[in-house]
């Protein structure tokens, strides 16, 4: 594996599950010998703290997909490169033009970590026919296509008339032994003394997630039991918005924000509940680290993922998507019915590193 040079091209190293994921495939490579690098369309993000520090890290400067097509190229052209890992339709379009200009020898390994049904669905036309377009044409022309999920995967055939057997199904490599180090380190946060059964959420505050879904449901579960809290750690665009919400609802005792933390092991592995109230993922990386703590979990059936990652309902519990109503049930049944922690962790087996990461080193031979 000593010849083989791999680029990973993403925007950013911001907190998203994509760029995390990322990061565990290059410290993965680099502790086995392989020379990776990542170029970023800005340098910034916060999963530089968990980057080997061995990795270079290139500063593209690029901001939109045209900014992509212009400098991508420049920065490519007598660089010996053998593999180019993408993430989202627009890079991956720019990598397949700038190899077929350069006639670059290196591969394309264009990956999907997204719904695109639901993300053609709330464009515009002209931006619809624009983003099925890009998807279409260039990632047919990529040397591999590799989804994320299963859901991911039928997903792009529909939207893009890719063959579903040219879509190759990678499951995440999630989490590795460490995740139980970070687990048991402390918590300098009261709310885990007040003798209340915690519910957590994990991720941004951005329309996708819908957080305000979570909140509803919540206040729903508190007017039949008033011994659980809600903990929500992120960040994002939502966040003034929910605060608000959280206000308006007189629910401040009840739901803490303690913002973004570099560790959230250590507050899921102390949750009672864990809940997931996307209206679209991939693979929720979050879903898969709370079963591997042995924390029950509560999730909408929402595309894609979650129906997979809990085995169609016998991991964890599955409610309406977008439906607050059902989503309090499914908290409430899973409060009075939790599973058997060894089952989850036994589940949550099948995502980590050790049993993913041959798959993506076999894309390198």
């Amino acid at each position: 594996m000593r010849d083989k040079k791999v680029l990973i091209i993403l925007d950013d190293l911001s907190g998203g599950g994509a760029e995390r994921i990322f990061v565990n495939i290059a410290n993965e490579f680099i502790s086995q010998g392989i020379d990776t690098e990542f170029l970023l369309g800005q340098k910034k993000g916060v999963y530089f703290d968990i980057l080997e520090k061995s990795i270079v890290v290139h500063d593209l400067d690029a901001k939109s997909f045209y900014d992509y097509i212009k400098k991508l190229r420049s920065f490519l052209k007598g660089k010996p490169y053998t593999h180019i890992f993408t993430a989202t339709h627009y890079i991956s379009s720019a990598a397949v033009l700038a190899k077929k200009r350069l006639k670059h020898t290196a591969k394309i390994l264009a990956t999907l970590h997204y719904n695109l049904p639901y993300q053609l669905s709330i464009l515009r036309l002209p931006q619809r026919l624009w983003m099925k377009y890009l998807n279409g044409f260039f990632l047919k022309r990529a040397d591999e296509v590799i989804a994320v999920s299963q859901g991911v995967a039928e997903g792009f055939q529909k939207g893009t008339g890719i063959k579903r057997p040219d879509i190759k199904v990678i499951y995440n490599p999630v989490f590795d032994d460490s995740i139980y180090e970070k687990a048991a380190e402390d918590v300098a946060n009261p709310v885990f003394n007040n003798g209340k059964k915690t519910l957590i959420y994990v991720g941004r505050f951005a329309e996708q997630k819908n957080p305000a879904l979570l909140v509803k449901a919540f206040q729903l579960v508190l007017k039949e039991r008033n011994d659980i809290q809600l903990l929500m750690i992120g960040q994002g665009g939502l966040e003034p918005e929910i605060k608000k919400m959280i206000r308006d609802l007189q629910l401040e005792d009840n739901i803490h924000l303690p913002g973004f933390q570099k560790n959230p092991f250590a507050y899921i592995a102390r949750s009672n509940l864990f809940v997931l109230s996307s209206i679209y993922e991939g693979l929720p990386t979050v879903l898969i680290e709370a079963l591997a703590l042995g924390i029950n979990v509560v999730s909408t059936d929402c595309p894609n993922g979650p129906d997979e990652i809990l085995g169609q309902g016998v991991y964890g519990w599955l409610a309406e998507n977008n439906d607050a109503d059902s989503l309090a049930s499914a908290i409430k049944n899973a409060l009075a019915n939790p599973k058997k922690p060894f089952l989850l962790k036994e589940r949550a087996m099948y995502f980590h590193k050790k049993n993913i990461i041959p798959e993506y080193l076999n894309l390198l031979n």
